[in-house]
């Protein structure tokens, strides 16, 4: 439920109600900014009117007001059309000519809660202090640097990798396969309807154990997920086993046309088993995106070029490193990209500013709003994508394609 509406939108129910009825519901205007609906009136809800329940009692509270109007007042304040997925999108999708780009954002995502860029920076620093590395100035003076990958540079200077110190702030951080068994994003999104391949930034393994939990047969899992598996007696770590040797992962050290880019799944900066040549700071990052012959760049040319992507839980920063291989030739024609993009739905005009800046990247924001459930949200679009692309595809593809693996 969003918390504030346009004057236009109330127009038609002020017909039907009297403004002192409005106001009992809504707290005093202010007029919109954006240069599309400059001087507009902006309506928000009462600061103790937080969910449809609490309205609904607010609403039957006022004498006089029709109950018919009730469901007139929650429905303009009710917005699914994030949910909806894009239809040239949709298409790619059911076609199975999608690639999933996953960032930090995913993982950080409840209820697993993995250190984004700059949280893991911070971390960074603060083992750091603790460890008598730096003393407070020091540490004040490296708060304010901006570039995560710089911090960690430094860290990485004091702390190597290479070392128990080092190895161990990683891992600690990144290995949480205890987490197995609590539902999050990636169940929804190795949901096997969407039949995409993935493809991950990110050094935790979480899109493994979703894939595991998919094919297992586990009663303690979700039934919904367990219902779902096409694989008799085997072990969760049997399927994890699996789908890790079947996974290509990329790392600093990584040799040329060694990686098969079809691979269902590629880990593109490395593994948390292997955090030592994960790739973390700027030596790392000019070695792998910026080198004529990183493997990274070669995988990641060729599915920009030949697949669409969707990207998924990365910020706005991130995308800098790659704008040199999506527009990697100016003579190639790559195909439509798109980007799941957390706003409000009242920023209109930040978020006309940042799809026009896309656009140069050929890139769509897919904007999903976090006025409702935060940044939870996108479990919410992902969950309502899945049903759309669940119907159409329809239980016929699905036969088909069972029929067709129990040939092969």
């Amino acid at each position: 439920m969003r918390r504030s509406v346009f004057k236009g939108e109330l127009f038609e129910l002020k017909q039907k109600i009297d403004n002192s009825a409005v106001y009992e519901v809504f707290e005093h205007t202010v007029f919109q900014e954006s240069y599309k609906d400059r001087g507009t009136k902006l309506f928000f809800l009462r600061e103790e009117i937080t969910s449809r329940g609490k309205l609904k009692e607010k609403l039957s509270a006022i004498d006089g007001l029709d109950a018919n109007i009730h469901s007139e007042i929650c429905e303009i304040l009710t917005i699914n059309d994030d949910l909806e997925i894009p239809s040239d999108l949709k298409e790619a999708i059911k076609n199975e000519d999608v690639v999933l780009f996953i960032g930090a954002g995913a993982s950080k995502s409840k209820p697993l809660d993995y250190p984004s860029w700059q949280d893991l920076a911070n971390k960074a620093i603060n083992l750091l202090s603790t460890e008598g590395y730096i003393n407070n100035f020091e540490k004040d003076r490296l708060f304010q640097i901006s570039d995560p990958k710089e911090v960690l540079t430094i860290f990485e200077n004091f702390c190597p990798r290479t070392k128990e110190v080092g190895k161990n702030f990683y891992k600690v951080l990144f290995d949480k396969k205890g987490l197995k068994d609590n539902q999050n994003i990636y169940d929804l999104l190795v949901k096997k309807e969407f039949g995409w391949q993935l493809l991950t930034t990110n050094i935790d393994v979480e899109i493994l154990n979703a894939l595991a939990k998919r094919d297992t047969k586990n009663p303690d899992i979700n039934k919904e997920v367990a219902s779902s598996s096409t694989v008799d007696n085997i072990t969760f770590d049997e399927a994890f086993n699996k789908h890790l040797n079947s996974a290509a992962v990329i790392n600093v050290n990584t040799k040329e046309n060694t990686i098969d880019e079809k691979s269902d799944v590629v880990f593109l900066h490395g593994i948390v088993d292997d955090v030592e040549n994960s790739i973390f700071t700027t030596k790392d990052y000019l070695k792998t995106y910026f080198n004529g012959n990183s493997e990274v760049k070669n995988v990641l040319r060729k599915i920009f070029q030949d697949k669409t992507v969707l990207f998924i839980g990365y910020g706005l920063s991130e995308f800098t490193i790659l704008e040199s291989i999506i527009n990697f030739d100016d003579s190639t024609e790559s195909k439509k990209h798109y980007s799941l993009y957390p706003t409000f739905h009242s920023d209109v005009h930040t978020l006309n500013i940042k799809q026009k800046a896309f656009k140069e990247l050929n890139i769509e924001l897919v904007p999903y709003y976090i006025d409702f459930n935060g940044y939870n949200r996108l479990s919410d679009v992902i969950e309502n994508w899945h049903r759309i692309i669940k119907e159409e595809k329809g239980s016929d593809f699905f036969d088909d394609r069972n029929l067709l693996n129990d040939i092969l």
